[in-house]
């Protein structure tokens, strides 16, 4: 951040001492700041276009058990979408593109410059995001009277996800998110999925084994 002779050059000359940050070296010592949320009375719904198309089989009794089958495709995109924007946004703008208002929502220690908190809020995101994919399941329920009445249950569900993209209005760089870890989109999203839960039923008793 500083140039020979301990000078701090470009945007960060600008905004640094406008921001309240000390003249010389600095380091922020808490990475961990407060972040303040408002109510948002401008903020519009969002708006998603679906399609889906899928089939069921159930072919009846299948080595004595009912066996039903699904097959589900989905393709979803999200307008308008709602997000939230915290510290690293707001401190992000305001030292590398200098915008004032991102500047102003950052509050500091006016004695060390430490920063104490920053107002976050909500805003309508320009663009889509898109996700669209297959999920294939099963169930197979058969009789299984060792103790009583009672029914042994096999399901599972597969799923592809084709992909997990978001197109930002007006960029040539949009996110691919299958296969990715990302605390925007929500935590990691693989391309193929499993489920798999085998139970044991009766009129008093249910017990479950699951495997994802």
């Amino acid at each position: 951040n500083l140039a020979a002779g301990g000078v701090r050059t470009g945007t960060l000359a600008i905004t640094c001492p406008a921001s309240g940050v000390p003249a010389g070296a600095f380091q922020q010592t808490n990475t961990q700041v407060q972040v303040f949320s408002f109510g948002i009375p401008n903020l519009a719904e969002e708006k998603a276009e679906t399609w889906t198309v899928g089939a069921v089989i159930s072919p009846g009794r299948v080595f004595g058990g009912a066996l039903n089958i699904t097959a589900d495709y989905y393709h979803i995109e999200l307008k308008n979408r709602n997000a939230a924007l915290g510290a690293a946004t707001f401190i992000t703008e305001c030292f590398t593109q200098n915008i004032a208002t991102s500047c102003a929502r950052i509050t500091r220690d006016a004695g060390t410059g430490q920063i104490t908190g920053v107002n976050g809020t909500r805003a309508n995101i320009p663009g889509s995001l898109i996700t669209a994919g297959v999920d294939v399941g099963f169930d197979w329920t058969i009789p299984f009277n060792v103790f009583g009445d009672a029914r042994l249950t096999i399901s599972d569900t597969l799923t592809y996800v084709d992909k997990l993209d978001t197109i930002a209005a007006g960029a040539s760089n949009n996110g691919h998110f299958v296969d990715t870890i990302s605390a925007g989109i929500g935590g990691a999203t693989p391309r193929w999925a499993n489920a798999l839960t085998v139970g044991y039923r009766t009129d008093k008793l249910l017990a479950q084994v699951r495997h994802i």
